[in-house]
């Protein structure tokens, strides 16, 4: 009974840790949408090459939810679920 509770706490647990830190491929991100959709600061910042303005940086979503640093952004838009992010400037791609 005493293994049955962490058990079963891991498997409560679980799927929002696997939920979060995922993109949808294709589609590209600000670092502070990143942050609300729960990636971390760090894991942002070796993605980014320590830049450390990640909340106003933009990244692309590749395939299988992995991130690549397009750019800084002077301006980050936030766009609407399911559309991109861009930076206003059109500083990235």
């Amino acid at each position: 009974m005493r293994a049955t509770l962490p058990l079963l706490a891991l498997f409560i647990a679980l799927p929002a840790a696997l939920a979060a830190g995922r993109c949808r491929e294709s589609l590209n991100y600000c670092g502070s949408t990143l942050l609300s959709l729960g990636w971390t600061q760090n894991e942002l910042l070796a993605i980014a090459d320590g830049d450390a303005n990640i909340e106003k940086a933009l990244f692309y979503c590749e395939m299988d939810g992995i991130l690549e640093y397009s750019g800084p952004c002077t301006v980050c838009q936030r766009a609407p679920e399911g559309r991109s992010d861009a930076c206003d400037e059109g500083q990235a791609r």
